[in-house]
């Protein structure tokens, strides 16, 4: 495993590129389907930290062409391709569609890949911002305050504190989050309450692990016979190998993440926002672009 994911289980999960791509039209959707496959590309996903951020990236791209629905059109479906001949298919199976389609049909459904990277993307920049303290996201997150035993949208004396809210992240796909707020700590109510419905949502994703052993050594300490197995989890899609990383990251929690990269670092100081020089110029051009656009 990379030194960026430290847990105490060694996680596991083999991927392979797909360097040989076609585009199929099926009754069941725009597939992108394999032709070849490097089989000697392969890599385990958890020595590759830079597969989430290169996901968020590429959802990016495709933010600037379409705000709220991103078409299965070929300027998308591009991107898509160019990203699986990389890392692979993020939610393809052999067995996913056995009941629908051809036993050696082998690929990823377009529509899939685009729901499954809009989930991830909206809960990276969740995490970002409650790692990065990022007050003014957090407050943009819809909010229904109410008590628990009235209405939902009955308002609640402020003076009450701290009082109890509903956390309806409806941004974030689904789920209720039932967390004590204080008016006088908003940021720190507001990431405890994100850090919940992340680890229930992530938690959702990593469920079809497999726990088995890696290796078994055999230590004798004088006359006494030990053995020692290691162990280790195993994730059978890509998707669920990078949902484990982010829970990996949860876990750990001291790394911020870059907004304009979408890379974890380990800032030197409280205050640092970018993990380099690079990206922070990155950043100051965009404000100067967007400034003179408006």
């Amino acid at each position: 495993m990379h030194r960026t994911f430290v847990f105490p289980i060694d996680c596991f999960s083999p991927q392979t590129p797909i360097s040989d791509l076609e585009v199929k039209e099926t009754k069941y959707g725009v597939f992108i389907k394999e032709r070849e496959v490097a089989l000697n590309n392969t890599y385990d996903v958890f020595d590759k930290p830079e597969i989430i951020p290169s996901l968020i990236n590429l959802v990016e791209k495709m933010n600037r062409g379409s705000d709220h629905y991103w078409p299965e059109d070929t300027k998308n479906i591009n991107l898509i391709m160019k990203w699986i001949k990389q890392w692979g298919f993020l939610t393809g199976s052999k067995s996913r569609f056995i009941s629908l389609l051809p036993e050696d049909f082998y690929g990823e459904r377009v529509s899939d890949f685009l729901e499954e990277a809009a989930k991830l993307y909206h809960l990276w920049n969740l995490y970002k911002a409650v790692a990065n303290r990022d007050l003014d996201f957090l407050s943009q997150i819809d909010i229904y305050k109410g008590d628990l035993h009235k209405d939902i949208e009955d308002e609640v004396n402020f003076l009450d504190e701290p009082y109890t809210f509903h956390f309806f992240p409806d941004k974030f796909y689904s789920g209720t989050i039932i967390a004590e707020y204080n008016t006088k700590k908003p940021l720190k109510s507001l990431q405890q309450a994100s850090m919940l419905y992340l680890v229930g949502k992530i938690e959702e994703n990593i469920n079809e692990h497999t726990l088995n052993w890696k290796e078994i050594k055999y230590n004798p300490i004088g006359d006494e016979d030990r053995y020692q197995i290691t162990p280790q989890m195993c994730f059978p899609t890509l998707l669920n190998a990078l949902y484990m990383q982010f829970f990996i990251l949860l876990n750990e929690n001291t790394k911020k993440i870059c907004p304009v990269c979408n890379i974890p670092f380990v800032p030197e100081r409280r205050d640092k926002i970018y993990c380099s020089d690079s990206c922070k110029s990155t950043a100051k051009s965009r404000r100067y672009r967007a400034k003179n656009i408006n």
